[in-house]
């Protein structure tokens, strides 16, 4: 039986060889193909797939010197162009995307200090800017609250009780501010109204109270108008999202009277800009102000 069994194996040795072979080969193959894949992507500037496919070579082919080359190169690029990514994001104040790249760059390289620092740097700018929103918003509050009266539109106390008779002409933007100033109201332009404030308004208008040639205007030219306070308005393209917000989220805790102290309408102003300034990086609303 021993010399049988020794014949046997010694007859199956040649196979197993072929089996180790092929799977080296297979092996080979795909660490091959891997490696010339990751090589395109890295002429294209895509480090971050290059990475991968190196990374799958180098699993394929551990003691290949030159995978472990192209993969430490590609993995030092991903993570300078996060970095950098991240720094584009940061000057333009766009903090959240910023701290999400340069976390991505250390984890890719954990060795780079930069990266790290940088993590560090961003959430403390978050931090900081969330407590500067938190204190405008309990300034606002009191500001809102010490001035506050009460009423929608019907706030609104032009100074002019008599009707008119008004023949408009010229563009939207001077349309409200004729109305405006006829009242004794001040307007403020939502700036999404962008190039519309310019349309041509020729609307002619005969024995109407202020309110009602502000909503006549309103009506012909697709705005929406609401009061601010006894003497200010805010107009804005008439759609239910900007209705939305300006009803639900300004206008609604924003009735400031008259007798607002000029200190408090400095800060207020300055507050809204402060805003305006950071939302516009996000697409926010803004405002025009105009007396």
């Amino acid at each position: 039986m021993r010399p049988m069994d020794f014949s046997k194996r010694k007859n199956a040795f040649p196979s197993y060889l072929i089996f180790l072979s092929m799977l080296l080969f297979l092996c080979s193959c795909a660490g091959s193909s891997a490696f010339k894949r990751g090589k395109k992507l890295e002429t294209l500037k895509n480090y971050d797939e290059a990475l991968q496919s190196f990374e799958q070579a180098l699993k394929n082919d551990p003691r290949n010197h030159e995978y472990r080359l192209y993969y430490e190169r590609a993995r030092f690029e991903a993570a300078i162009a996060h970095f950098d990514q991240g720094r584009r994001l940061r000057e333009a104040g766009n903090l959240e995307e910023s701290l999400a790249e340069f976390q991505r760059a250390s984890a890719i390289d954990p060795s780079n200090s930069l990266a790290a620092q940088e993590v560090r740097s961003v959430q403390k700018m978050i931090q900081d800017r969330q407590k500067v929103q938190e204190a405008e918003k309990k300034k606002l509050g009191e500001i809102v609250e010490k001035n506050k009266v009460n009423g929608t539109r019907e706030i609104l106390n032009p100074t002019l009780t008599t009707s008119i008779n008004l023949k408009l002409t010229k563009d939207l933007k001077t349309a409200y501010e004729t109305i405006g100033k006829l009242g004794g109201i001040n307007v403020i332009f939502d700036s999404d109204l962008g190039q519309k404030l310019q349309t041509q308004t020729p609307l002619e208008l005969n024995s109407v109270t202020i309110i009602e040639a502000l909503d006549l205007l309103a009506l012909q030219t697709k705005t929406y108008w609401t009061a601010v306070n006894k003497n200010t308005i805010l107009v804005a393209t008439d759609n239910q999202q900007t209705r939305q917000l300006y009803e639900e989220q300004i206008i609604k805790t924003f009735y400031l009277g008259n007798s607002l102290a000029a200190t408090d309408l400095a800060e207020t102003i300055t507050m809204l800009r402060a805003r305006h300034t950071r939302q516009n990086c996000h697409g926010g609303k803004s405002f025009a102000v105009h007396r």
